[in-house]
């Protein structure tokens, strides 16, 4: 088990990185969107989550079309997405995380798993992100084992449940932004890690669905 020192020695350092890379594209005319949760066991450094950018270049209008052929391992996952209406506390408890946000919706998140194993590089990468979409907005938080799908060419291949810990996965992410000097900040859209993934290709429409919360599609190629 990596230890608390270590494993801070490991991600803030990585996650310094990855803002830098954020900050030129800031720099270079992309806009500021938000942030997404990383829980898999690939980029994991600690109890997780770690965290990563999201910026108006790789935000899709849904619906639309994108080409994911020159992805070396190409996914799609279904995750919940959470907009906040005022910054978030890290020193909070979940009832904060609650409050301050104002609206949820399905995501839809294009990802290439392809590359290396090391943990800190992933971070630095921006955890395997490529492309997202989101549906309609729904006001409120989302409801604990609502039920997560991903469907291509309209089959559901994969299903699952909304994280019941989800406010807390929030605030850890918080706690993170906060020892970078960074933040949940008001507007911030964050997306909260994979529920469900499936393999994908030029060709598919791939569409994710939150019971309650509705859908969001995107045609590849």
């Amino acid at each position: 088990m990596v230890a608390m020192a270590d494993r801070d020695a490991l991600l803030l350092p990585a996650l310094r990185e990855q803002l830098a890379l954020r900050q030129a594209a800031l720099d270079g005319g992309a806009t500021r969107v938000g942030w997404k949760l990383g829980l898999g066991d690939r980029e994991r450094i600690g109890p997780g989550p770690v965290v990563g950018h999201l910026t108006s270049r790789t935000v899709l209008t849904a619906g639309s079309g994108c080409s994911v052929a020159a992805y070396a391992v190409p996914r799609a996952d279904a995750e919940v997405a959470v907009r906040f209406t005022r910054p978030v506390d890290p020193d909070g408890g979940p009832d904060e995380v609650r409050a301050a946000a104002g609206a949820f919706t399905t995501a839809l998140e294009l990802c290439d798993l392809g590359g290396v194993d090391d943990p800190a590089a992933i971070v630095t990468a921006n955890l395997f992100h490529r492309a997202v979409a989101f549906g309609a907005w729904t006001p409120g938080f989302p409801r604990p084992a609502a039920r997560v799908a991903v469907t291509v060419d309209g089959l559901v291949l994969a299903q699952g449940c909304v994280h019941r810990d989800l406010d807390r996965l929030l605030l850890r992410a918080a706690w993170l932004l906060d020892a970078v000097d960074e933040r949940i900040d008001a507007g911030d859209i964050v997306i909260t890690g994979s529920v469900v993934q499936v393999a994908v290709r030029d060709g598919h429409r791939v569409g994710a669905h939150i019971d309650g919360c509705g859908a969001v599609s995107l045609d590849l190629g």
